[in-house]
């Protein structure tokens, strides 16, 4: 019983841990990025009042101690959208997914290397 007890406070414990709260995430070394970062910002309220995107979540990566944002929406109306992967900058590095031509779709090099670390935000 009490193996059972430490199992599930270990687990609350890994699901308290992320930005749930917006304004308690760190993101490219900038805290409360939905607020301090004037493109994720923007990005951000873009998602939310387009009412053609029934789901998205907003990820942070880190690959070779950089941090990339990525942005993966489903859209009503689109079967394969592409989904970008932003650096600290807003510049789009990578774009997964969408009619890409073969080859351009960088994507799986990327997620083959990059680790995960946080949802920031989903819809």
């Amino acid at each position: 019983m009490k193996r059972i007890r430490v199992i599930l406070l270990f687990f609350v414990l890994l699901t308290g841990i992320g930005c749930e709260k917006e304004d308690s995430c760190t993101v490219c070394g900038v805290e409360n990025p939905f607020v301090n970062v004037a493109w994720l910002k923007e990005l951000k309220e873009q998602i939310e009042n387009n009412s053609e995107v029934s789901s998205a979540k907003i990820v942070l990566y880190r690959l070779d101690n950089t941090d990339y944002v990525y942005v993966h929406e489903i859209y009503q109306s689109k079967y394969d959208a592409p989904n970008p992967i932003f650096d600290c900058n807003g510049v789009e590095q990578y774009v997964c997914g969408g009619n890409q031509s073969p080859g351009l779709d960088s994507c799986s090099t990327f997620f083959n290397k990059a680790q995960r670390i946080e949802t920031l935000w989903e819809k």
